[in-house]
C-alpha cells in the first residue's frame, strides 16, 4: 500500500479483558487533530478488539501496538498487534469523511 502517512504508538489496557465475555472489549479511539487534549480533536471511529476473538484472557495494562495508516484518498487502515496474544487486529476503510451538520449526528456527539 503506497501510504501517504503512518502513525505508531502503544497502549495498555485499563481492565482485564476476559476471552469469550460479550460484554468485553477493548475499544481503542481514533481521533484526528492537533490537539494535546484527546477530547478536543475529532473522533473518527473506534478500533474495536472484542473479547469473544481473543485467544486467552487479557491482564490490565497488558501492551496493545496501534498502526495508523492513511492513503492518497484518505482512507484510514488501523492495526493493532497485541504482544502477549501475539495476534493482530485490523480495521479497514475508515473515511475521514466530512460529516455535516445533521441533527442526528449533533445530537449523538454533544
Amino acid at each position: 500500500m503506497d501510504c501517504r502517512s503512518k502513525q505508531r504508538g502503544t497502549n495498555r489496557t485499563v481492565q482485564t479483558i476476559r476471552q469469550g465475555q460479550t460484554d468485553e472489549l477493548i475499544k481503542i479511539p481514533i481521533i484526528e487533530g492537533e490537539n494535546d487534549l484527546a477530547d478536543r480533536n475529532r473522533h473518527i471511529d473506534d478500533l474495536l478488539i472484542q473479547a469473544a476473538n481473543i485467544r486467552r484472557d487479557l491482564p490490565a495494562g497488558s501492551e496493545v501496538e496501534v498502526t495508523l495508516r492513511i492513503d492518497e484518498s484518505r482512507i484510514i487502515t488501523a492495526t493493532a498487534y497485541v504482544p502477549l496474544l501475539d495476534e493482530e487486529f485490523s480495521y479497514n476503510n475508515i473515511g475521514l469523511i466530512h460529516k455535516g451538520a445533521h441533527i442526528e449526528f449533533l445530537t449523538k456527539r454533544f
